[in-house]
């Protein structure tokens, strides 16, 4: 028999088999991350028109193809004292020996079209080019983060594509969306369309299934093509 106590505060378990002990840590830890989870939902913050974001330190702002990042430095900075590191899904970002970023990036971007320079000796300006063609909540992982869900596509992009681009990044950006949400993207929601359609059209198939298998038909796996 194994006798297991554990306090933490003011409260505490006692058991036999160390059952309540374990429920109890769980327990607490999915407390833990519904409270950071609630509390990064609630820290979101608004984009500037750029979708973007001031932060005391430093300025970006972004398009669906690429994202600029401003950072302020000591007059007189010059690129020898610059140290960046890209990579596809990370940046290392060192100026006269001070860590500016280090971490990884929200989504991949390709490195040999990704660039910064130092701008009137006091400006370090980088250039980040995207893989996929969405929003960033932030520069790098573990940033102040934006509410992506209000960022607003420039217009002048938008328009200047073909139909078959422009619906194509139509979807995309209402499928990120619906996604960051919580809810169903546009391929999900064509299906359940064409699902009820075909209820409606069918509406004895699922009994003429269950007659003909002796089983329930799961609609989950039906593949639509």
């Amino acid at each position: 028999m194994v006798e297991t106590f554990f306090k933490s505060g003011t409260h505490s378990v006692f058991s036999t088999n160390g059952s309540s002990f374990y429920g109890s840590i769980n327990k607490k830890i999915n407390q833990v991350r519904l409270f950071f989870h609630k509390k990064q939902m609630t820290d979101l913050k608004k984009p500037t028109k750029e979708n973007g974001f001031k932060t005391p330190k430093y300025e970006w702002s972004q398009t669906l193809k690429d994202l600029t990042l401003e950072y302020p430095v000591t007059y007189g900075t010059r690129g020898k004292q610059v140290e960046c590191t890209i990579a596809k899904s990370s940046l290392v970002l060192k100026v006269r020996g001070e860590t500016l970023f280090n971490g990884s990036f929200p989504e991949d971007v390709i490195v040999d079209e990704c660039f910064w320079s130092i701008e009137d000796r006091e400006l370090l300006v980088l250039t980040l080019t995207k893989v996929k063609e969405v929003f960033w909540p932030c520069p790098v992982n573990g940033e102040p983060s934006i509410d992506i869900k209000a960022c607003v596509p420039d217009a002048i992009h938008i328009s200047t594509l073909d139909p078959e681009a422009r619906s194509k990044v139509e979807k995309m950006m209402f499928d990120q969306r619906a996604k960051q949400m919580g809810q169903p993207t546009s391929d999900e929601v064509n299906q359940q369309r064409v699902m009820d359609k075909l209820m409606r059209e069918n509406p004895n198939m699922m009994a003429d299934y269950k007659k003909m298998t002796g089983q329930d038909l799961d609609m989950s796996k039906i593949q639509f093509k």
